[in-house]
């Protein structure tokens, strides 16, 4: 009986293993792409400056907007990095 217990253990591990287990080499970038697409999004938006040229043109049409977008904006950027932290 005790083998049987210890074997069904076994059993429930590699099957839990096999289900979470990292993806195949030739799918791992599709994985990380498909995992990360929303910081890949800004990464690139950043890099071309269009953010920098959509806060010109909120700032030059409406500089309250811009502030308030700006504060929203900066505390969220401190709540998701805590969180990573924590």
């Amino acid at each position: 009986p005790f083998t049987a217990i210890v074997n069904n253990a076994n059993l429930a591990h590699e099957t839990t293993a096999r289900r979470y287990r990292e993806p195949e080499s030739g799918s791992s970038i599709l994985y990380l792409l498909a995992s990360n697409y929303l910081v890949l999004l800004i990464a690139v938006f950043s890099s071309t400056g269009l953010i920098e040229r959509a806060a010109k043109v909120i700032y030059k049409h409406a500089p309250r907007l811009y502030w308030f977008g700006t504060a929203v904006l900066t505390a969220a950027l401190l709540i998701v990095t805590t969180a990573f932290l924590v």
